[in-house]
């Protein structure tokens, strides 16, 4: 009997001391953020990082322009989401899903006036221009 007890006494003190060690830990981590809050230094790295962040921003919002891409021949002009939009409608009205549709490679050939494609890697096939 005297040894459970024993054990039970020497689990709750552990258990205490296991809690003040956390406590400490938590203290001094507190602490330290602080420190580095205030320290001018960190600050001064913080707030170029936030001005870099805020031209990098700037940078990809004008870099996201709209391209369009023209093909023109043999007296023809076709854009080139019309060709991916024939594609695809190839692809929807054979029954297959547009999520299914992971990788589409396109070559033009103006001297036949087609496009052909290869749709992930493994099926081809052609559209008239």
């Amino acid at each position: 009997m005297a040894s459970k007890r024993l054990k039970k006494k020497m689990q709750k003190r552990k258990d205490n001391i296991e809690n003040i060690l956390v406590h400490r830990v938590i203290d001094q981590t507190e602490n330290i953020e602080k420190q580095i809050d205030q320290n001018p230094e960190i600050q001064s790295v913080r707030k170029e990082s936030s001005a870099m962040g805020k031209e990098q921003a700037q940078e990809k919002k004008s870099s996201s322009k709209k391209t369009m891409v023209y093909f023109q021949f043999q007296g023809k002009e076709i854009e080139e989401q019309e060709v991916i939009g024939m594609i695809k409608k190839v692809w929807k009205d054979e029954g297959n899903m547009m999520k299914d549709l992971k990788e589409l490679s396109v070559y033009i050939k103006a001297e036949e006036s087609k496009a052909y494609y290869v749709i992930n890697g493994e099926i081809s096939g052609s559209v008239d221009l």
